[in-house]
């Protein structure tokens, strides 16, 4: 896994407002990389949180500055069965830092100059920060997200370094063109253990990465993270999961937990004189589907709440202090759970 065979990316920045050209790299490749897309400062503030967890878990070398993220001798970092990995995930998923970056307007810019139609933000723990020691055993292997993220049918994902990732510190290697053969049989029960088999002597595409670097890819594309070569320094990034309205989303456990047993009644605004108050249907604000006690899955950059807008507390759940959006008969109601204590 030493010796990966690399080219570079093809920088699509450029192109921004070329909405046929971003369209056709897309269609060539399965993915679109964007140089300096990201405000650095936003991209720096996350990667000041993540390393803060570092340092609370231990995974830094002691004495060593913060800003340089050493890995402290001895530890794997990076096992995505380690619980520290999931708490890592909580921790972020409760920070502003994780929103205003997964939230930024370049990203949605980028996503409707190649898609022409909107984006929303996919709110789950699909969104994700990474860290990686030096132990090129652990490095990701080639996978297609569309085989693991089923709660939308169509989505791109965006993976950005937090930080400068140069080759030899593992970032993010694409094969360009895998998309087209649709999605691929998986081996193991996930990333760590499985993943698809593909020919040594295939080109990654990938680069020396700047903090402020986004590559957007789409559910089929065979991605990769190349193996943490430098011998002492965490690798650390982030990658997150857009959806667009046209598409109907469904919502797993996360809907039921908030709408639980007795269903609300109806806000005071709603309810017609002479006619008996009934509990809402809930439907899916991306198509406006019926599904009872179920929302769509979207993103807000709201405040965080502890209730909802009927008054009711609402549950606290683990790694999702998230906003999710509404509608009962073109009435939106924001949703948001507490951040875990």
């Amino acid at each position: 896994m030493d010796d990966v065979k690399t080219i570079p990316l093809e920088n699509a920045a450029p192109h921004l407002g070329d909405t046929r050209r971003l369209q056709s790299l897309a269609e060539r490749d399965g993915f679109l990389f964007f140089r300096d897309l990201i405000p650095q400062e936003i991209v720096l503030a996350l990667r000041d949180t993540v390393l803060e967890f570092a340092g609370e878990a231990g995974w830094l070398e002691p004495g060593a500055p913060v800003t340089e993220a050493r890995a402290a001798p001895g530890r794997r970092i990076g096992d995505y069965q380690d619980p520290a990995w999931a708490t890592l995930q909580a921790h972020v998923q409760a920070r502003p830092e994780m929103w205003a970056v997964g939230d930024c307007l370049a990203i949605h810019r980028a996503l409707r100059a190649v898609e022409c139609r909107s984006s929303y933000l996919c709110l789950s723990t699909a969104n994700t920060c990474r860290v990686f020691s030096p132990h090129p055993d652990m490095a990701t292997r080639p996978h297609q997200d569309g085989h693991y993220v089923r709660m939308i049918p169509d989505f791109w994902t965006v993976w950005l370094p937090l930080g400068d990732c140069p080759r030899e510190l593992g970032p993010l290697a694409l094969l360009s063109g895998s998309h087209l053969a649709g999605l691929l049989d998986h081996s193991g029960l996930g990333i760590d253990g499985g993943g698809v088999l593909v020919d040594e002597d295939r080109a990654w595409s990938t680069e020396d990465f700047r903090c402020g670097d986004a590559v957007f890819f789409r559910p089929h594309t065979l991605h990769r993270a190349l193996p943490n070569l430098s011998g002492r320094r965490l690798r650390l990034s982030a990658d997150f999961r857009y959806g667009f309205w046209e598409e109907p989303g469904t919502v797993d456990w996360r809907a039921r937990a908030v709408f639980s047993p007795p269903r609300p009644r109806l806000p005071r605004s709603n309810r017609t004189p002479g006619r008996p108050t009934r509990a809402p249907t809930w439907s899916s604000s991306v198509r406006g589907q019926a599904d009872d006690r179920r929302s769509c899955v979207h993103a807000s950059s709201s405040p965080l709440r502890t209730s909802d807008t009927l008054g009711r507390p609402l549950t606290s759940l683990w790694a999702d202090p998230i906003v999710t959006k509404v509608r009962w008969r073109g009435t939106r109601f924001d949703l948001s759970a507490a951040a875990p204590q």
